[in-house]
């Protein structure tokens, strides 16, 4: 699956409330020895990261001028392929470690890696895993695909996203934008299992998969297990998470059941008021506490409707 000149982003990123969220020279250190997992020795690595502002021909330089460098207010770093004449070209891939960890922000790690093709994706979840279980062991993650001139690592952090083209939604792009203020200043969107969105790998640990479908007693677990040729498998991904993989062709249909079961966010459940021509009106859709069972109103709005996603492909990420 070849998709263009600007090659597409895979992004995972791990957020909760109390995370022990490991630095970034820890995650450096951790990428310097699991790289080649991906099929990529480090000393053919160039990067940027800190304050370095700059591109470096060789890895050994790189961690030369890095070793000058202060960590301590650091919020990522970088890895490129770099040409072999040391230009940069249409690299086979790139991976971005990035942060967001200041009040009132949830922590937020993402991993952004840009690829030629789907081919390395199998060896980079490969290494997300080791990530996860070995330094972030974080209650929520999740892994989707996107075009690079769509910002990934910008959607991962839900800063400063606005449409990226002409035919996105304006709530979607406001939930892109809210999902990280609301859940830095409501942390119990986690202990409540709420879910950004439906993706083509789920990651979660047991407050997900125990969470109330609506107003039943059902759980998401079991709400998976009744159907797994609709709504897919669970399978161990670490000692936390669990991987959650729908079909991807079903997404739209699932995303549009949760949503209707209160599992999948929605930035109005966490506003009590909207602004309307000046005067604070009370959101009818706020939920004061997203963890009590509740069910969608109909009519629900156009982006949680299966057939608003039908023309779109449903293995990407918008």
């Amino acid at each position: 699956m070849k998709i263009n000149d600007t090659g597409f982003g895979i992004v995972c990123v791990a957020s909760g409330p109390s995370v022990r969220v490991p630095t970034v020279r820890q995650c450096f250190d951790f990428a310097v020895e699991h790289w080649p997992a991906i099929g990529t020795a480090p000393e053919k690595i160039g990067g940027t990261g800190l304050t370095l502002g700059r591109n470096y021909r060789s890895f050994k330089r790189f961690l030369q001028r890095l070793s000058e460098q202060s960590w301590d207010t650091a919020t990522s770093v970088s890895f490129k392929e770099l040409h072999p004449q040391g230009r940069q070209c249409l690299f086979e891939w790139s991976a971005s470690f990035g942060f967001s960890r200041t009040p009132p922000w949830v922590p937020h790690s993402a991993l952004c890696v840009r690829c030629a093709d789907l081919a390395p994706l199998p060896r980079v979840r490969q290494l997300w895993q080791q990530y996860l279980g070995t330094l972030y062991h974080a209650p929520y993650a999740y892994t989707y695909i996107q075009p690079m001139n769509w910002g990934p690592l910008m959607y991962a952090l839900g800063i400063g996203y606005g449409p990226r083209h002409k035919e996105q939604h304006e709530e979607y792009g406001m939930n892109i934008s809210r999902w990280g203020y609301s859940v830095g200043c409501r942390p119990e969107v986690y202990a409540a299992g709420i879910l950004r969105d439906i993706y083509p790998h789920n990651y979660l640990s047991a407050p997900y998969l125990d969470a109330p479908i609506g107003r039943t007693a059902k759980t998401l677990r079991e709400w998976i297990q009744d159907d797994p040729v609709e709504r897919g498998t669970l399978s161990p991904f670490t000692d936390l998470l669990t991987d959650w993989a729908p079909p991807v062709k079903n997404i739209p249909t699932i995303r549009e059941a949760l949503y209707r079961a209160g599992r999948v966010f929605y930035w109005r459940f966490f506003c009590p008021t909207e602004r309307i021509e000046g005067v604070d009106q009370p959101e009818p859709l706020f939920r004061p506490d997203p963890r009590a069972p509740w069910e969608a109103p109909d009519p629900i709005p156009e982006i949680y409707r299966a057939d608003y996603w039908k023309d779109k492909d449903p293995g990407l990420t918008y």
